[in-house]
C-alpha cells in the first residue's frame, strides 16, 4: 500500500487528487545498449547503461465546479512551468524515497461531470535513481582538539597538550546502488582541504573562506558559492558508497586553518 505520494508538495492521495495507479516507480527504467552484429547467431553488446525513468500517474480528480476545477489544474500545471523540475516524493513498505520529475507529456484533465474529472500525468526524472532524504552529520578536521593547552605548565606545573576530538563519522548507504556523498566545507583555511573517502582523495589546494563554502560532490563536481570550481582540485579522487556498504571519510586542513564539513549521505536505489 501506498502510505502517501506527493508532487511538488501536492498531494496525490487525499483531497481533490485521487491517485489510482502508479506505473514506473517500482520499475527499474530502462537499459541503453549498443550492438554490433555477430558473423554468427546474435550481437556483441556494451556494457549497459540506464536510460531515464518515467512514472505515469493517474486517477480521479474531485471538485466544486468549473471555476475549482480550473484553478487546482492551472496550480498543478504550474510547477512544471518553462520546463522546472519539481521533486515526487512516495513513501511505501517502509521506504521514503524521491527524485526530481519534469512534466514528459501533457497534463490530461479531461471532465466527467460537473464535480469530477480524470487525469493522466507522465513524469521523466531527472536521473535512473530515487533517493531517500538526506541525513547530516559534522566531520572535523584531522587533528582537531590537539594542541597546547594554555595557561602553560597551569596543569600540575607540566605543559599539557588538547584531547583530540574524534575526527571519524560513518556514512552508509542501505540501497541498492552506489551512492554518492556530498560534503559542504565550511573554513577559513590558507591551503585549501582534502576529503578522503575509501582510500581515495579530493584536494582542493586553494584557500577558503567560511562566507563561502565549498560544496564537494563525491559524483564529480566542487561548487563555491553555487558556481563549478572543479579544475581547481589537485586530487580528483570521485567515489561512492556501495549498496549495503560503510565508509569513513577524512577531512584535512592542507595548510592549517579552522573549520568543518557538514556531511550529506544517502540511500540510492535503482
Amino acid at each position: 500500500m501506498i502510505d502517501s505520494l506527493t508532487v511538488g508538495g501536492v498531494d496525490m492521495l487525499h483531497g481533490p487528487w485521487d491517485m489510482e495507479r502508479v506505473t514506473g516507480w517500482f520499475d527499474t527504467p530502462g537499459v541503453r545498449l549498443e550492438t554490433v552484429d555477430r558473423l554468427g547467431h546474435g550481437a556483441h553488446t556494451s556494457n549497459g547503461r540506464w536510460a531515464n525513468r518515467l512514472v505515469r500517474i493517474t486517477g480521479l480528480f474531485h471538485h466544486d465546479g468549473c471555476v475549482d476545477q480550473q484553478v487546482e489544474r492551472d496550480r498543478l500545471a504550474g510547477l512544471f512551468h518553462d520546463g522546472k523540475t519539481v521533486e515526487v516524493r512516495m513513501q511505501h513498505g517502509g521506504l521514503n524515497l524521491a527524485n526530481d520529475f519534469r512534466l514528459a507529456d501533457e497534463l490530461k484533465v479531461e471532465p466527467d461531470t460537473d464535480t469530477l474529472s480524470d487525469f493522466d500525468m507522465l513524469l521523466a526524472a531527472v536521473d535512473p535513481y530515487l533517493y531517500s532524504p538526506f541525513r547530516e552529520s559534522i566531520l572535523r578536521p584531522v587533528g582537531a582538539g590537539v594542541g597546547l593547552e594554555y595557561p602553560l605548565f597551569s596543569v600540575g606545573g607540566v605543559l599539557t597538550f588538547g584531547t583530540a576530538i574524534d575526527t571519524t563519522e560513518p556514512i552508509w548507504n542501505d540501497g541498492n546502488a552506489v551512492s554518492y556523498p556530498r560534503f559542504k566545507v565550511t573554513a577559513d583555511a590558507p591551503g585549501g582541504f582534502a576529503i578522503t573517502l575509501n582510500g581515495k582523495r579530493v584536494a582542493f589546494p586553494w584557500p577558503v573562506f567560511s562566507d563561502s563554502p565549498v560544496v564537494v560532490d563525491m559524483s564529480g563536481s566542487v561548487t563555491v558559492s553555487g558556481v563549478d570550481q572543479s579544475h581547481l582540485l589537485s586530487d580528483r579522487g570521485w567515489t561512492g558508497v556501495e549498496p549495503g556498504g560503510v565508509a569513513y571519510p577524512s577531512f584535512d586542513l592542507l595548510r592549517g586553518g579552522t573549520g568543518w564539513a557538514t556531511v550529506q549521505h544517502r540511500d540510492t536505489y535503482i
